[in-house]
């Protein structure tokens, strides 16, 4: 009678080694320096102090992210890039906040993002981010949609106050159509009071 042959059976669980690469994708994506502190925002998430104030305007916070700007922040002399990254350190959230970092600036692009102190985090829009670009899109689609429903109300001799058009964009909101990357950076709490506009009659989500 012929002995089987013993085969060295693999007793690594598929869901290990799942986890395993998913952990070595954040580090690939975010780097070790921001995984580590997610990491450890996560386990030491009782001790956050349950309230504490934003340093940084949580509004303007919320406009970077919502247009997709691109964000750098430097941490001891290292240079974070991605929303996720400035969030550890600006979001009051976060167990590695720190109101040392107490200004956002909004610059048109990378190459303007130079020369400034450490305790500035700094985000530009970017003209090839079509996510940017989609969120700008919404806003003129709703903009124009709005002009057009006057022009039919007007041709019937009426004038519904409630809608916006291209003339109350500029009464209201002091901004013109249509808009661009540039009026991100410049009139950036317009374009928060004209979302919050539009969300609120249900035009945006």
């Amino acid at each position: 009678m012929q002995n089987p042959i013993k085969t060295k059976r693999n007793n690594f669980h598929p869901l290990l080694l799942a986890i395993a690469t998913f952990i070595m994708a954040l580090i690939l994506t975010f780097g070790p320096t921001v995984f580590f502190a997610i990491w450890e925002n996560i386990n030491n998430r009782e001790e956050i102090v349950e309230q504490r104030d934003w340093v940084i305007p949580f509004d303007k916070q919320h406009f970077v992210s919502n247009f997709w700007f691109h964000t750098q922040i430097t941490v001891n002399g290292e240079i974070l890039s991605g929303l996720a990254a400035a969030q550890i350190f600006i979001n009051p959230a976060f167990y590695h906040f720190d109101p040392y970092f107490d200004t956002l600036i909004l610059v048109y692009s990378e190459e303007e993002a130079q020369g400034f102190p450490d305790n500035v985090v700094l985000a530009w829009p970017m003209e090839d981010n079509w996510l940017t670009q989609e969120q700008i899109s919404i806003l003129n689609d709703r903009i124009m949609w709005s002009e057009e429903l006057i022009e039919q109300h007007t041709r019937s001799g009426l004038r519904p106050r409630s809608v916006l058009g291209i003339e109350g964009l500029e009464e209201r909101f002091g901004l013109t159509y249509p808009i661009t990357t540039r009026d991100l950076v410049d009139h950036w709490q317009q374009i928060v009071r004209l979302w919050d506009y539009l969300h609120s009659r249900g035009f945006v989500v």
